[in-house]
């Protein structure tokens, strides 16, 4: 079995995906317009979906951050989530040290957790 993608309900599916692009590295791989987006990071291994269902519940940003998060691993965690913030994300956990990992807990503008991460 290989892993293929995880998938979130948001209502602004398009504008997030823009948003992964321009400031997470992320790149487009499929797109159904009006439906949903499937997104690669610069691997094009790990891959994920943004999708409008107005069927189901969307992700609703009030959920913990350690129920649901996507996590990043960067070089610079502090720098990362400067410019994060400086394009619309909020601090959900600050800045902490753990054993020999760094990492932060952000929301983006669309109420997804993010979890930028570097492990020494």
């Amino acid at each position: 079995m290989k892993f293929e993608h995880v998938a979130l309900n948001l209502d602004r599916y398009r504008e997030a995906a823009d948003w992964y692009c321009t400031h997470l590295g992320m790149r487009i791989v499929r797109e159904k317009p009006g439906a949903m987006v499937f997104l690669a990071d610069e691997t094009g291994t790990i891959v994920f979906e943004l999708y409008a269902n107005g069927a189901a519940p969307v992700l609703q940003p009030d959920v913990h951050h350690l129920t649901l998060h996507v996590a990043f691993t960067v070089e610079d965690v502090a720098a990362e989530s400067e410019r994060l913030l400086a394009a619309g994300c909020s601090v959900s956990e600050a800045l902490k040290h753990v054993g020999e990992a760094t990492m932060i807990m952000l929301r983006d503008p669309f109420g997804v957790s993010l979890q930028l991460v570097h492990r020494g």
